[in-house]
């Protein structure tokens, strides 16, 4: 009998301390959740390090199917020449009509109102001051026999057109298989090839400097396969690969007839 008692006097004292723990708001400990690795980690505010798309424009007027639309308003930065700088500017954008039935035009300007030698955007750049090694024009192409050497800091850097030993020899203008090739010390690196002769291929060295300001060469060229128009190259030295000089980073079609 007395057994029982104690059975029933400590089976109350629990009850009762279970009711006055849920009074008081503590419900009893949840298990362990299970934990979902991860091998990369979630950043609520991850920023890339670098820009995955990089633009380049020029001013003057094009026809709607020939690029981008663009926006009055737009920021860029663009390459002074003469001053040898990089500015802040926005552009300006008028559409206009050539007639009826005839393609829409649009004129690209800058505000201030300077003249670029081109307008970049989505790259780590920066307004400023810029070292200008070589300005060229359209009337100096690149050839075999005349090469274009650089210097910057202590490094220096040479720009040829070189051929195969077995290509053959074009009417006019380049060789087939004709490469333009970027040398300084004991690296090399073929920037660009031409796989057909073309009407009067042509490459030109539009601008040579450093104009992401890390003491190596940066290039700005134009690249025509012949015919009619041409591309226009920017090579960074910042975005060089291991063991490479220079690396394309944008290009801008030219059109013509």
């Amino acid at each position: 009998m007395k057994k029982i008692l104690v059975s029933a006097i400590a089976l109350f004292i629990t009850l009762t301390l279970t009711f006055v723990g849920r009074s008081d708001g503590q419900e009893p400990a949840a298990p362990n959740p299970t934990t979902v690795g991860s091998e990369t980690p979630v950043t609520q505010n991850h920023k890339h390090s670098e820009s995955t798309h990089i633009e380049l424009l020029d001013i003057g007027d094009y026809y709607t199917d020939q690029g981008p639309l663009r926006a009055s308003g737009e920021k860029w930065l663009g390459l002074d020449v003469g001053r040898s700088s990089l500015d802040e500017c926005q552009i300006k954008v008028k559409t206009s009509n050539q007639g009826e039935g005839t393609q829409e035009m649009h004129h690209v300007s800058v505000d201030p109102p300077i003249e670029p030698l081109f307008l970049v955007r989505g790259v780590e750049l920066s307004a400023g001051a810029v070292i200008t090694l070589f300005a060229g024009n359209w009337e100096q192409s690149l050839d075999e026999k005349s090469p274009l050497n650089f210097r910057l800091g202590s490094a220096s850097y040479e720009l040829r057109v070189v051929r195969s030993e077995d290509t053959a020899t074009c009417e006019e203008g380049l060789p087939l298989n004709a490469r333009l090739l970027l040398t300084s010390g004991e690296n090399r690196q073929v920037l660009y090839s031409l796989v057909d002769c073309g009407g009067g291929a042509a490459w030109h060295v539009l601008w040579a400097g450093d104009l992401d300001r890390d003491g190596k060469l940066d290039l700005f060229v134009n690249v025509s396969p012949g015919d009619y128009g041409g591309t226009r190259k920017l090579f960074l030295s910042s975005k060089a690969q291991k063991g490479r000089l220079v690396k394309e980073v944008a290009e801008l079609v030219s059109y013509g007839c």
